[in-house]
C-alpha cells in the first residue's frame, strides 16, 4: 500500500442520497412549472391590490429554492412544508377573492398541476400518511370551487373531475417516492447486516483460531507434563514434572494477556479498517508517516481504533447528505514522550447534531465509540452541532508494541 493511500469504498444506495436527489429534482421541476404560470398569475393579479399577491408570489418560488439547496434534515423538510402551504394557501386565498381578480370567475389562479407539485412538496416534508391528507385536503377545496366568488361560474361536474385529477395525483405522486424510501431503507439495513455478519465471522474465525492454539497448547504441553509426571519413578523426576507442569498452567493463564503483547503493523491497521467500512461509501486516506512514526500498533488499541472508526462511518451513512464520509489515518510519535500515536479522523457533511441532546440508550456514540477507547486509555473527540458537518477525533497515545 503507498504510503499515502486514498481508498474509495463504492457508493451505496442509501436513504439520504435518494431524499436528496427527490427534494432537488421535485423543487426544479416545481420552479419550471412556475415560471411556466407566471403570466398567468400576473393576467391575473389587481394592480390597485397586489400586497398579498406578491408576497405569495415571491415567497413561493424562495421556499421551493430553500428545498432544493438546503441541506437534508428538518431545515429542508421545513423549506419543502413552506412551499406545500404557500400553495395551498395561494389556491384557498385567490378562490375566497382575497387576492387575484374575483371578476374574472373564468380564469384560474395558476397552472392546477402545482396541486401536485404541492403534494410532492408535502411528500419530501413529511412522512406518505400526512401527505395523503395534505392531497385529500387540497381535492377536496378543488371541488369545493364552485361554492367561492371566484368560482362561482364554474360547474360542478368540472370541479368534481379536477378533483378526482388531484386525487389520483396524490396516489401517483406518493406511491413511488414512497416505494424508493423503502427500498433506500432497505438497502441500509442489508448493508448494516452485513458488516455485523463480517465482524461476526471475523470473530468467529479468531475464536476457532484461538481455540486450536489453546487445544494445541494443552496438548503438547500440560498433556505431555502430565504423561511424564505419571511416569516418574524418583523425586528428583517428581520434582522436574512438577515444574514443568507449573509453567505450563503459568502458560496457560497468560493467554487472557496476550493481546497487550501482541501487534500488528500500520498497513495492516488500515487494510482492516478498509475491510471494516467495506460496505459504505467512504473515503479512506492515510497520511504519509513522520519521522520515527512507529512500525507497529498493540492489537488492543488498534482493535479499539478499527470497531470506534466502522461505528462511525456506520453513523456518517445513516446521516450524512450523501451517505459518505472521509476518514484519514495518521500515525507518529511523540518527539518529547517517545510514545506513537495514532490518529484517526472521520468526516461528514451531515445536518449535524446537538451531542448534549443524545438519549442515554442511544449506545452508538457512548459506548461504541467514547468508551471502546476510554477502555484502551484512548481519547474519542465529537465536534459537531446542528446546521454544521460532524467530526469524529479518535486519539491513542502509548508505547510502541515489542
Amino acid at each position: 500500500m503507498r504510503r499515502n493511500a486514498e481508498i474509495r469504498q463504492p457508493l451505496a444506495i442509501s436513504r439520504t442520497s435518494i431524499e436528496d436527489i427527490l427534494a432537488r429534482s421535485i423543487s426544479v421541476f416545481a420552479l419550471v412549472l412556475y415560471g411556466v404560470s407566471l403570466p398567468d398569475v400576473f393576467a391575473q393579479l389587481l394592480f390597485n391590490a397586489m400586497d398579498w399577491g406578491l408576497v405569495l408570489l415571491l415567497a413561493i418560488p424562495a421556499a421551493m429554492v430553500c428545498t432544493a439547496l438546503a441541506r437534508p434534515g428538518r431545515w429542508r423538510h421545513r423549506a419543502a412544508g413552506t412551499a406545500a402551504a404557500l400553495l395551498l394557501l395561494s389556491f384557498v386565498l385567490w378562490h375566497l377573492g382575497v387576492i387575484g381578480g374575483g371578476d374574472r370567475v373564468a380564469s384560474r389562479p395558476w397552472s392546477w398541476g402545482f396541486a401536485g407539485i404541492g403534494i410532492a412538496l408535502a411528500c419530501i416534508a413529511t412522512d406518505a400518511r400526512i401527505s395523503a391528507v395534505y392531497g385529500a385536503i387540497f381535492s377536496s377545496f378543488i371541488f369545493l370551487v364552485p361554492l367561492t366568488v371566484a368560482g362561482n361560474a364554474r360547474a360542478w361536474y368540472e370541479s368534481g373531475q379536477d378533483a378526482l385529477l388531484t386525487a389520483a395525483m396524490t396516489v401517483v405522486i406518493i406511491s413511488p417516492i414512497t416505494a424508493l424510501r423503502k427500498a433506500a431503507r432497505a438497502s441500509d439495513d442489508a448493508a448494516d447486516r452485513a458488516v455485523l455478519e463480517a465482524g461476526a465471522a471475523a470473530r468467529a474465525e479468531a475464536l476457532r483460531a484461538e481455540r486450536t492454539r489453546l487445544d494445541g497448547l494443552t496438548h503438547d504441553a500440560i498433556m505431555a507434563t502430565l504423561t511424564a509426571a505419571s511416569k516418574a519413578e524418583s523425586a528428583d523426576m517428581m520434582a522436574a514434572a512438577a515444574a514443568a507442569a507449573q509453567s505450563s498452567l503459568l502458560q496457560l493463564e497468560s493467554l487472557h494477556s496476550r493481546d497487550e503483547v501482541s501487534s500488528i503493523s500500520p498497513d495492516e491497521l488500515v487494510n482492516r479498517i478498509v475491510a471494516a467500512t467495506a460496505g459504505y461509501p467512504t473515503r479512506i486516506t492515510r497520511k504519509p508517516p513522520s519521522e520515527g512514526a512507529p512500525a507497529s500498533l498493540p492489537l488492543a488499541p488498534s482493535r479499539a481504533l478499527i470497531q470506534a472508526t466502522a461505528e462511525a462511518v456506520r453513523n456518517s451513512s445513516l446521516h450524512s447528505r450523501n451517505g459518505q464520509s472521509e476518514v484519514t489515518i495518521s500515525l507518529s510519535r511523540d518527539s518529547g514522550t517517545g510514545m506513537c500515536q495514532a490518529l484517526i479522523e472521520i468526516r461528514d457533511d451531515g445536518p449535524g447534531f446537538d451531542i448534549s441532546s443524545i438519549p442515554e440508550q442511544r449506545l452508538g456514540i457512548r459506548v461504541s465509540i467514547m468508551k471502546r477507547m476510554r477502555d484502551v486509555a484512548g481519547q474519542a473527540t465529537i465536534t459537531s452541532k446542528p446546521g454544521a458537518e460532524t467530526r469524529v477525533q479518535l486519539i491513542w497515545k502509548g508505547p510502541e508494541a515489542a
